[in-house]
């Protein structure tokens, strides 16, 4: 069961994905409290399956890529992979036959994960192009990471159907 921290109404993300960062900044040495202190993020939450109002945790997305370093996103995507999503979420996923049914699952479940995601995925004449979409996200603080977070767990999860050493001939990602 999932508690919610956020107002009615607010866009929200589970207290996972905040989670994965902290852990990502500890494992390098960077403190974290005092970023979830400034952010209005809970403090002694640990609980992964909470909500939390996104723009909080985009902020503290934001203010610790300004701390250690713009690629903070990919870093920690990349260390965690997809294991910061809910697990009875990645299960179903693993047990569709092919990467493509998965990848419409995926679309299908992501209000699970996070309210402000738009995703799809277009049928090109030689494959497929899955997109990701924040309608009047940009901008907000932590949007650039939250976006290289995703895209490494996306990878991840694409992982578990082509093998581990897979990667895209292309991805594409608004970045100044």
């Amino acid at each position: 069961m999932s508690t919610s921290l956020a107002k009615p109404g607010q866009r929200i993300i589970r207290l996972a994905h905040p989670l994965a960062f902290a852990a990502f900044l500890e494992h390098i040495g960077e403190p974290v409290d005092r970023h979830f202190r400034n952010q209005g993020l809970p403090m002694l939450c640990d609980d992964a399956s909470a909500f939390v109002p996104l723009v909080q945790a985009w902020a503290f997305f934001d203010a610790t890529a300004r701390a250690v370093g713009p690629a903070l996103g990919w870093h920690v995507g990349s260390y965690f992979g997809d294991h910061n999503l809910n697990h009875t979420f990645v299960n179903k996923l693993k047990r569709a036959p092919t990467l493509y049914q998965a990848l419409r699952l995926f679309v299908r479940m992501v209000s699970a994960e996070a309210s402000h995601l738009q995703h799809g995925i277009h049928e090109r004449r030689d494959d497929i192009h899955y997109y990701t979409h924040y309608p009047d996200m940009k901008g907000v603080p932590g949007y650039h990471s939250s976006q290289a977070y995703q895209l490494e767990i996306m990878c991840d999860l694409i992982r578990h159907f082509t093998g581990r050493q897979w990667l895209p001939e292309e991805i594409g990602i608004e970045y100044p």
